[in-house]
C-alpha cells in the first residue's frame, strides 16, 4: 500500500504529522542514500531541491510488494532516480525497479498526481 500522505508531501514539501518518515527534503549539493554500506550519491551542484523518498518500508509498507529503497527526485530539473542498493543480485533489482515504476505510475494515475518528470 502507498502512503496516503503522498500527494500532499510531495505537493507541500513537507512531512504529514504522524507520518513514517519516508520523506527528507534537502537542498545538499550531494544528496546521499544509503543501506547496509552500500550507498548512492547524485551531484547536486546547482543546489536544486531534491526529494529524497525511503520507498521500502516508509512509502510503501507492503512486505510482500517488490520495491525499490529509493526513489530521489528533483522537480525543478524533472530528474527522478530509483534507487535499489544491492551488492549483488541484480536481477532481482531490475524486477524491484520495473515493479516500483509499474505501482507507482498507476497510483499517480489513481490519484491524480502530476509528476513534472
Amino acid at each position: 500500500m502507498v502512503c496516503n500522505g503522498f500527494r500532499e508531501c510531495h505537493e507541500n514539501k513537507i512531512k504529514l504529522k504522524g507520518c513514517n518518515d519516508c520523506l527528507v527534503v534537502t537542498n545538499e549539493s550531494n544528496p546521499t542514500v544509503s543501506e547496509n554500506k552500500v550507498s548512492y550519491t547524485v551531484s547536486n551542484e546547482n543546489r536544486q531541491t531534491a526529494f529524497k523518498y525511503s520507498v521500502d518500508g516508509g512509502l510503501i509498507d507492503d512486505t510482500k510488494q517488490e520495491k525499490c529503497d529509493y526513489l530521489m527526485m528533483f522537480p525543478e530539473c524533472m530528474i527522478a532516480f530509483f534507487v535499489e542498493l544491492k551488492g549483488q543480485g541484480w536481477e532481482k533489482a531490475v524486477s524491484q525497479l520495473v515493479n516500483i515504476c509499474e505501482l507507482l505510475l498507476g497510483v499517480a494515475r489513481q490519484r491524480q498526481i502530476m509528476f513534472p518528470l
